[in-house]
């Protein structure tokens, strides 16, 4: 819609911005249209409402080769490879896994799908005394390793991938997840409704909001929200989550805080770096990991002279 002779309403809906500037909340309208002044008043009333300091939580944590649809992950191909040519296909292999993933056929190995502790309980095994498992990556650790528990106790002997080829990825996702929902007076989930929103969405119901696009943001989604947390979720992308930033941080000033979980396999020689000897060097710093977005105003802005 446009109008001839705009004019600008406002309303006292403006803060300074960390090292200087000035930013504010206005609406155009037209002098004659007495309609589109009342609504001009009324978003400015509303939107000026939730102008406050702010921190945003925003969770980066990459997801497993599987999830994320980047084909099967080279950790689990090699665990599965060195189990099927030591069971010679004389002995059971239990894929423990995700619920929905496809257990398939690898060699003369049939691979029986456990998906939930439950599951592990009930599961039959030709020879008791012969049982294998491999953990497909998409599983959780933590519940990988509850099921590994009641397997053990079932079948004593049993045996399986080395704990180096586990992948950690999809727990330090959830951990990264579950912290927003603690630490976050609102969570905004951007992009689509993956696994792992629907998953915590029935716990933490009141938190969380889906939203596809920085414009489905509501005042009433950040009433009262002085951390705000962002969850990027395919189809998500780098633009999405600046234009998202550049929404909160027209409404107060924003400190964007980048979280990150990241479980790490240790080698001797990375232990030895880690904690050095006595007498050696301590190591270098690790550098910042790359974002692939900009915070909104994130160069320096010197303040500037008082007059003479």
């Amino acid at each position: 819609m446009s109008y001839v002779g705009p004019v600008w309403y406002s309303e006292p809906a403006s803060y300074f911005e960390h090292g200087g500037g000035v930013t504010g909340i206005g609406v155009a309208a037209s002098e004659s249209d007495p309609v589109a002044l009342r609504a001009a008043k009324a978003a400015v009333a509303e939107w000026s409402g939730v102008l406050r300091t702010r921190r945003a939580l925003l969770a980066d944590a990459d997801r497993c080769c599987v999830t994320a649809g980047r084909g099967r992950c080279p950790l689990a191909r090699q665990a599965v490879t060195e189990l099927v040519h030591r069971s010679r296909g004389k002995s059971d292999v239990l894929l423990l896994c995700r619920p929905g993933l496809p257990a398939g056929h690898l060699g003369s190995a049939a691979l029986t799908r456990v998906s939930s502790v439950d599951e592990a309980r009930t599961v039959q095994a030709g020879d008791a005394e012969n049982v294998y498992f491999v953990v497909d990556p998409g599983i959780r650790i933590e519940v990988a390793a509850a099921m590994v528990k009641v397997l053990r106790q079932r079948f004593p002997r049993l045996r399986g991938q080395h704990p180096r080829h586990w992948c950690y990825t999809e727990s330090d996702w959830a951990r990264c997840f579950r912290t927003l929902t603690d630490d976050c007076d609102r969570v905004l989930v951007l992009g689509g409704a993956n696994d792992t929103f629907v998953e915590f969405a029935s716990q933490e119901n009141s938190r969380l909001a889906h939203i596809r696009d920085s414009e489905e943001v509501r005042p009433s989604r950040l009433a009262d929200a002085a951390t705000v947390g962002i969850v990027i979720a395919p189809p998500a992308t780098g633009e999405t989550v600046r234009r998202l930033l550049d929404v909160l941080s027209g409404l107060g000033p924003l400190d964007v805080v980048h979280r990150r979980f990241t479980s790490e396999h240790l080698s001797r020689a990375r232990i030895d770096a880690l904690w050095p000897a006595e007498g050696q060097s301590p190591p270098a710093p690790p550098a910042l990991p790359h974002m692939a977005w900009r915070p909104p105003d994130s160069s320096p802005t010197v303040p500037p002279a008082p007059a003479p």
